[in-house]
């Protein structure tokens, strides 16, 4: 923007890039959520804020690939609830464990899952399905996002990591779970609802820590699949 010569440029404060900014905001403090860091550029250039709530409409979208991908699986709308167990940040990702013991759960009280994620997902969850022995739809990869926001906004419930999926469903009014470990939910969650279920457990590290690596990811290990199950089937539709 600087090089091109954009007349106005709004940016967060930074020692080593102020020069290139006409108009400066204070960054974002660790506890700040990531929304209102927004909305506070939005407003340097007058923007008026309408809240921080998400508000999608499925009926905007195209629903084509979502019927033929329901057709090819079997999939009755309401009567599935989806995964997300990837992350573009492995230390994000609750164990492939957890998360194998809380389909087996759901299955037996008889529910449907799908699995869903880039197509680097994929085999992440043939290794939860072939852990917890259970038949399931995968369809890692093989989504565009208005077949995603279809697939979401047509399922009785989403349990997902810290990731992207769980702000579809909150916009799309679809109760989820988000299960944190090394990031903050105060910084980057959905907005929560009674329909709604974070899990983050503080043990005594920094969070957030933003490391690249850990001897043991215990603040997600310490998430008991157990408990996500008890909040699933209260919360699913």
């Amino acid at each position: 923007a600087f090089i091109a010569g954009i007349p106005v440029r709004v940016g967060y404060s930074h020692r080593k890039r102020d020069f290139l900014m006409t108009k400066l905001v204070a960054p974002p403090s660790i506890k700040e959520h990531r929304i209102q860091s927004y909305i506070r550029v939005a407003e340097a250039i007058g923007a008026k804020s309408s809240g921080t709530g998400i508000s999608l409409q499925l009926d905007a979208l195209s629903d084509e690939g979502y019927k033929l991908l329901a057709q090819r699986h079997q999939l009755s709308a309401g009567e599935y609830t989806v995964f997300h167990p990837g992350a573009n940040w492995d230390l994000k990702r609750w164990p492939a464990a957890c998360y194998a013991e809380l389909a087996h759960s759901l299955v037996r009280n008889g529910k449907q899952i799908v699995f869903c994620g880039s197509d680097r997902d994929r085999d992440l969850a043939e290794e939860i399905i072939r852990i917890a022995g259970i038949r399931a739809v995968n369809v890692c990869g093989e989504t565009s996002l208005e077949d995603l926001m279809q697939l979401i906004g047509n399922a009785s419930l989403l349990v997902s990591n810290d990731s992207g999926p769980l702000h579809l469903a909150a916009g799309l009014d679809v109760p989820f779970i988000g299960i944190y470990g090394p990031t903050s939910p105060d910084a980057t969650s959905p907005p929560e609802s009674a329909r709604s279920k974070l899990f983050h457990n503080r043990i005594g590290c920094e969070i957030p820590c933003y490391f690249n690596t850990c001897p043991d990811r215990e603040c997600l290990r310490s998430v008991l699949p157990s408990e996500v199950t008890s909040a699933a089937l209260e919360l699913a539709r």
